[in-house]
């Protein structure tokens, strides 16, 4: 059993106050606190400015009675269009705050300001599929109209000559109406109002953590809950209540910086409850009261997260060869966001890779006749009661070459090996040796610096970053006199042009080497190489096919500065990327149902290679791409209807066997289809759309194509529950109809309501 030791479990939740109250005349803004903070936070919307701020600064001007304007949420929000925003307005008589929504400048905060006074806003707002919230909490103070009272008397003169003056202010009727409503309220006998409180006790909830001070204690903005419809500043006192000095009590409360109520909870005396109220007061001496009951309890073991699992290698795929060895960190493999400590175990299905335990790395090794494998790992966090499990697959051989042994001439100071060739996928390398060669990397390329007459071991480590190293081991031997390398199949890969090109390096075939030539090769294939048929210190040996080739050979030699030669045969074959063969039968596109059974886009290789990695990737959240690399096939479905776009990354592992591509996709509500390619007319029966119009007798259904290239213009007719198609000419051949596939709108009308329906128009042929 491997175990990871972690930090200690902190049992401790941050300080929390929950606080519940009912409308009335004031509005508390503190009603979404929440009771407990786990170990993860959900990351809420993101504030650029605050309106408090923009208020203060650009529009300090409008905060007159009687005026109205708009602050764009942009302005205050990232991505403030996709938000959802609540409002709540402390004194509603003062201020009317909401949030509009335009189809072209997106959502606002619109403010219309009643008359002279002073009220909080809070403004709640929060992603949609998430539950956290997030307060943005501003100030009104609005002043007297001076313009529309500058006699201390507004009449509907004055109020005609403001509207005037300032048209742009005034832009729907709820705008003049609270333009009449500052005039009234400004000609009015000044009237102190008394400060406003909500009569119902406001409850506050501790969750206590004797190891955590701040959860013995809630802090309660007073101006929160109480408020003055005239703006007066407000003085606060705690009028009944135990307070710091008091004894017996399990909690105390008391009002510090003038306007906050702290509530402490005694540690020593548990939980309970008890009441606290507050007394406010206006500058005329006017009073309100409110109560406010503290109920403490001791906080629940948070809430335990299982370890959180991450994959290593291609989506938890890799190969061992023969020979090779590997360690996996399983403390990179699994995390625990809690800080738990983790303990981990591990099952293997075959014989062909043996697994020994070393803290919390598993050293893998080769033992048995090469097999699929499949090492399932798992941690708990929870003394073995639950384990969270991971399946890794273990291939015996991969995509890449293996990593023979290398024998060089003594001729040879240096040689490069790339190590992509050898390793799957995309990995970091070190390189370590024993003997006289000096090894060092550089990205992917390995350079030996050799010794003559020496024998050497090298080890080759390549790591994915995730936890998964892969070890190898060669051996280097340095022997005197010319010697030929096997380099193995070589590749020839399409040129584009019809042919297809090979570029090998001969230094690589023949160590110890200073000239090469080509002695023997398919001349129908390769046309003259005449170039090459002489000896050449030139090392680079370029091939290009004449036409289409599968498999070919080239003769080579090479001779060194004593005179010796080696002969070397060559083996090539073409490779190509492997490529999509039925996309519904046609290439410009996939089109799938909504909601129906997924379309399976097939892969083909020319040369019938294996794809080794295959990766498909939608833009579109309502389309889905699942790659099957076992069939060759791109799983495609769609949940609404529309287009996006799949991009692939596939490849047969070989040179010149990687492609990148992208699939339209088109996602349908309906199919009509055209019976042949001579074909001009085609109907859809459209009964299942029609329950919300008006079907009558006395109505007149209309019918429309948007957006169509293949169905004429006046192409689309309405006769009962069926549409009729007409198709439109082929302005080259006007005696056959346009072919092709498309999707088009189909817009059905009554005259007041319209049912659009996304059509799938395929006038190819009928299995498409």
């Amino acid at each position: 059993m491997a175990k990871k030791k972690s930090k200690k479990r902190q049992h401790s939740a941050r300080r929390a106050a929950r606080m519940i109250g009912a409308a009335a005349a004031v509005m508390p803004l503190a009603i979404s606190v929440p009771i407990i903070a786990s170990a993860y936070t959900e990351q809420g919307p993101q504030s650029i400015a605050n309106i408090d701020g923009l208020l203060a600064n650009a529009y300090s001007a409008a905060l007159i009675a009687g005026n109205s304007f708009t602050i764009d949420l942009d302005e205050v929000f990232q991505n403030a269009d996709e938000l959802e925003y609540t409002v709540i307005v402390q004194n509603a008589p003062v201020a009317d705050v909401y949030v509009a929504e335009d189809g072209e400048t997106g959502k606002s905060l619109r403010i219309g300001l009643n008359k002279t006074g002073m009220t909080k806003v809070d403004l709640q707002v929060r992603n949609p599929e998430s539950d956290t919230i997030v307060h943005e909490r501003f100030t009104l103070n609005v002043r007297p109209n001076s313009d529309l009272n500058s006699s201390g008397t507004a009449t509907v003169g004055d109020v005609v000559r403001y509207y005037n003056a300032h048209p742009e202010r005034f832009t729907t009727a709820e705008d003049a109406r609270r333009l009449l409503q500052a005039a009234v309220t400004s000609s009015a006998p000044p009237v102190n109002h008394a400060p406003q409180a909500n009569p119902e006790t406001q409850h506050v909830n501790l969750l206590l953590d004797e190891e955590d001070e701040s959860t013995m204690y809630a802090s309660i903005e007073l101006s929160d809950y109480f408020s003055d419809e005239d703006g007066d500043s407000l003085a606060y006192e705690m009028i009944d209540g135990p307070g710091p000095a008091s004894s017996g009590s399990f909690a105390y409360g008391k009002i510090v910086e003038g306007s906050t109520l702290e509530l402490h909870a005694r540690g020593s005396s548990g939980e309970g409850a008890e009441e606290f109220v507050v007394e406010a007061t206006d500058e005329s001496g006017e009073k309100a009261t409110k109560t406010f009951r503290l109920t403490a309890a001791w906080a629940p073991e948070p809430e335990n997260h299982a370890p959180v699992a991450h994959t290593i290698g291609d989506e938890n795929t890799f190969s061992i060869r023969y020979g090779q060895s590997a360690d996996i960190d399983l403390s990179q493999m699994f995390e625990d966001i809690d800080g738990d400590e983790l303990v981990y175990d591990f099952d293997i299905d075959s014989e062909y890779v043996g697994v020994t335990p070393n803290g919390s790395k598993l050293e893998l090794h080769t033992t048995g006749s090469p097999s699929v494998t499949k090492l399932t790992v798992m941690a708990s966090d929870d003394g073995e009661e639950n384990w969270v499990p991971q399946t890794i697959t273990i291939i015996p051989e991969g995509w890449a070459d293996l990593l023979t042994d290398k024998t060089y001439s003594n001729a040879q100071a240096t040689t490069t090996i790339d190590l992509s060739v050898y390793f799957d996928g995309t990995a970091t390398y070190s390189a370590s040796a024993e003997g006289s060669v000096q090894p060092s990397v550089a990205g992917t390329k390995l350079k030996l610096e050799l010794t003559p007459d020496s024998n050497s071991s090298v080890n080759v480590d390549a790591s994915d970053g995730h936890g998964l190293t892969i070890h190898d081991t060669f051996d280097v031997h340095v022997v005197p006199g010319i010697v030929v390398q096997d380099i193995g199949q070589q590749y020839l890969q399409d040129n584009g042009d019809g042919g297809f090109n090979a570029e090998i390096d001969l230094s690589s075939v023949f160590s110890g080497a200073t000239s090469y030539r080509v002695t023997d090769h398919d001349v129908d294939l390769f046309g003259s190489l005449s170039s090459h048929m002489e000896w050449s210190n030139n090392a680079l040996l370029s091939l290009q096919t004449l036409g289409s080739v599968y498999g070919t050979s080239v003769t080579v030699e090479g001779k060194d500065s004593e005179g010796e030669t080696a002969s070397c045969r060559i083996y090539l074959r073409r490779n190509t990327a492997p490529y999509v063969w039925s996309p519904n039968e046609s290439p410009d596109g996939v089109f799938v149902k909504k909601g129906a059974e997924p379309v399976k886009v097939w892969l083909s290789d020319g040369e019938e290679d294996a794809i080794r990695k295959l990766k498909a990737v939608s833009n579109e959240e309502t389309i889905s791409a699942k790659p099957d690399i076992e069939e060759g096939a791109i799983i495609i479905s769609g949940t609404e209807p529309g287009s996006g776009n799949v991009v692939v990354d596939v490849t047969d592992g070989l040179p010149g066997g990687a492609a990148h591509f992208t699939l339209p996709v088109y996602v349908y509500e309906e199919k009509v289809d055209f019976d042949g390619w001579n074909d001009w007319s085609a109907s859809l029966d459209v009964s299942a759309y029609l329950d919300e119009l008006d079907t009558s007798e006395n109505s007149e259904l209309t019918v429309t194509v948007n957006g169509s290239s293949l169905i004429d213009a006046d192409g689309a007719s309405m006769d009962g529950a069926f549409v009729y198609f007409n198709a439109k000419a082929d302005p080259q051949y006007p005696e056959a109809p346009m072919l092709g596939r498309e999707l088009v709108t189909l817009s059905i009308s009554d005259g007041h309501k319209t049912k659009l329906i996304t059509v799938y128009i395929n006038h190819l042929d009928i299995s498409a």
